[in-house]
C-alpha cells in the first residue's frame, strides 16, 4: 500500500526497512538531493519537478543507499520525504530573507513631540 502524502515520519519509517542509522543517511541524503534541486530551480516544488528528474533523484537517493549496504527505499516514501524537504527548504530560505529584510530596517523611534511636531 503506497504511503499517504500527510503521513507521518514514524509511519514512512516504518514502510522502509532501515534501521536508525539507515534512516539518518536517507534523511541526509534527501536533504542533500533537495538543497541541490533548489539551487538549480528555486521556485520549483516537487510535483513541479519533471517526472524524469524525479525517477533520475529516487535512483540516485538509492543507488547511495545500495552502496552503503543499506536496503533500498520505495518510490512512494522518497517521493514523500522530497515532497516535505523541498517544501521545508523552501520555507526556511523565506524565512531567512524576511528576518534579513527586517533586520536591514531603520529601528522605529519613539515618539518625540519636538521633533514630530
Amino acid at each position: 500500500m503506497p504511503l499517504r502524502k500527510n503521513a507521518s515520519p514514524d509511519e514512512a519509517r516504518a514502510a522502509t526497512e532501515l534501521d536508525n542509522n539507515g534512516w539518518d543517511k536517507f534523511y541526509s541524503l534527501t536533504k542533500a538531493e533537495a538543497q541541490n534541486l533548489l539551487k538549480e530551480h528555486p521556485t520549483r516544488t516537487w510535483a513541479d519537478t519533471p517526472k524524469e528528474k524525479q525517477t533520475e533523484m529516487i535512483g540516485r537517493i538509492n543507488a547511495h543507499l545500495r552502496a552503503a549496504s543499506l536496503a533500498q527505499v520505495g518510490d512512494d516514501v522518497v517521493k514523500w520525504r522530497l515532497s516535505n524537504t523541498v517544501h521545508d527548504q523552501k520555507r526556511s530560505v523565506s524565512v531567512t530573507k524576511e528576518v534579513a529584510a527586517t533586520d536591514t530596517q531603520e529601528p522605529s523611534r519613539a515618539y518625540d513631540p519636538v521633533r514630530d511636531v
